[in-house]
């Protein structure tokens, strides 16, 4: 069936010390996206998926897109 999905993801840590000495390295990661799934009919659908970062301190700040073709084979 038709579904839509929202999502969110917060990376928090990531911190050295060297020798008693903090590093500058502490990392801090918000992320946000979204999954669109789509009958297509006989047990397939498609997804379309989109994911992107909203703050980003000392991360890679990054987006992704994903797009999927599944089939169902087994039903309840």
């Amino acid at each position: 069936s038709f579904w839509l999905a929202a999502d969110a993801t917060y990376y928090l840590g990531g911190r050295t010390n060297l020798d008693g000495v903090a590093g500058h390295d502490f990392q801090s990661v918000t992320r946000a996206g979204f999954t669109l799934s789509i009958p297509l009919g006989d047990g397939f659908s498609a997804k379309v998926s989109f994911g992107g970062w909203l703050t980003a301190q000392n991360a890679g700040a990054f987006d992704r897109i994903g797009v999927t073709l599944q089939y169902r084979w087994f039903d309840r």
